[in-house]
This record gives structure tokens, sequence and C-alpha cells, in this order.
């Protein structure tokens, strides 16, 4: 009996982490952001949204190998230094895949479940209510 509650008590922790933070407000280059993005426990990614020269960019990070986990963070290149500052932030969010992109001057934010082929728009944000843009 003990050993199964022990068991549960795994199997609970590696689906749900406690260790996932809230991601820096800034970096001060494009390469400390993607060191950033790909640094959590079951890796990630940090992607463009949109045309570089607008310099939003995507780092989606995943707390899970097997299961899909996604913490999404986007950043903007600010001014004429290569500062990157936070403007939108979803935290983690277990047993789906987020994806961002942009479509005209709209961020749009959609999930998939594992089973699911094509995600589902949970979110869209006009470019210009984002800070920094």
């Amino acid at each position: 009996m003990r050993l199964l509650s022990m068991l549960s008590m795994a199997m609970m922790l590696a689906v749900s982490p406690v260790t996932a933070q809230g991601p820096p407000l800034e970096f001060e280059d494009r390469d400390s952001l993607q060191v950033w993005a790909r640094s959590s426990p079951a890796g990630g990614r940090l992607y463009p949204l949109g045309p570089e020269e607008l310099g939003f960019y995507c780092a989606d990070r995943s707390y899970t190998s097997g299961i899909l986990s996604s913490e999404l963070a986007v950043y903007v290149k600010t001014g004429v230094d290569d500062v990157h500052k936070l403007v939108l932030y979803l935290p983690l969010k277990d047993f789906v895949q987020r994806r961002a992109e942009m479509q005209d001057e709209t961020l749009i934010i959609e999930e998939r479940s594992f089973d699911e082929s094509e995600g589902t728009v949970q979110m869209t944000v006009p470019l210009r209510m984002l800070s920094g843009f």
C-alpha cells in the first residue's frame, strides 16, 4: 500500500512540476533569450513571430517528456539596442501544446491536445495592445 502511494505521488510530480517559474522580464540580447527558451527540463524553442524586422519572438518551453506541456512567453526587441522585453506570458499548462503566430496586426495563440490533429484558437491579441509595439 505504501509503495502504491509513493508511485502515485511520483506520477503527480512528473505531470505537474512545481519548479515552473515565470519568465525573466527582459534579456540583453536574442542569444540570451534563446538559451533561456531551450533551458526548460524537457526542452523548448524560440521562433520569430512575423518578419524579423518586427523583433517579436515566441519562447515555447516544456517541462514534461512524453506528455505535452507548454509555457509560452512572447518578447519584443526594443529600440536601437538588442534588449528583448516580455510582452505576453501564458503560464505552464499540462496536456497541451501551444503555438503563436501573427496574422496582419494580430497575435494568435492556438492550443492542441495530444489527440487533436489541429489546434483551436485560445487567444487573439491586437499587437497595439502589447507594450513595445
